[in-house]
């Protein structure tokens, strides 16, 4: 068996790094969306005073299990402030959270690449051409239980 040389090992190791950088750098490409989105939303309002005003409720209610407020109540206290800048700040915290939730799926994929990873090696230690006889065996075999 010829076994890959160190340098096309240290090849598949950087691509494979190079992957987790890119996942790493998609979050934090997210961030500076925080700011301009909320910007973008509160163009004639400061939004930073009328921040310290809002409600409770407005931030977590009907997102968040942890809320005290269920969905059927959430609506009723939604339909009572219902003025442009309250729906525009329910729809701010709501953006908020795809925001949150789309990072949390980002770096959840670079979590579980390596955890996959650690069991199944990213890059073949053996020439390809080795590693082709045994895989046809090996699904012989699978084959053979079913």
């Amino acid at each position: 068996m010829g076994i890959k040389s160190e340098q096309d090992i240290k090849s598949a190791k950087e691509t494979l790094n190079a992957l987790y950088q890119q996942i790493a750098s998609t979050s934090d490409c997210v961030v500076p969306l925080y700011d301009a989105i909320e910007d973008y939303f509160f163009q004639d309002i400061d939004y930073q005073r009328v921040k310290s005003h809002v409600p409770l409720w407005m931030r977590d209610a009907g997102r968040s299990p942890e809320s005290r407020v269920d969905r059927a109540f959430y609506e009723q206290l939604r339909s009572v402030y219902n003025d442009p800048v309250s729906n525009r700040i329910i729809h701010w915290f709501d953006v908020r959270g795809l925001l949150a939730a789309f990072q949390d799926r980002v770096m959840a994929v670079g979590n579980y690449m390596g955890k996959i990873y650690a069991h199944l090696p990213a890059y073949c230690l053996y020439e390809d051409s080795e590693y082709e006889s045994a895989s046809c065996g090996i699904l012989l075999i699978r084959f053979i239980r079913l």
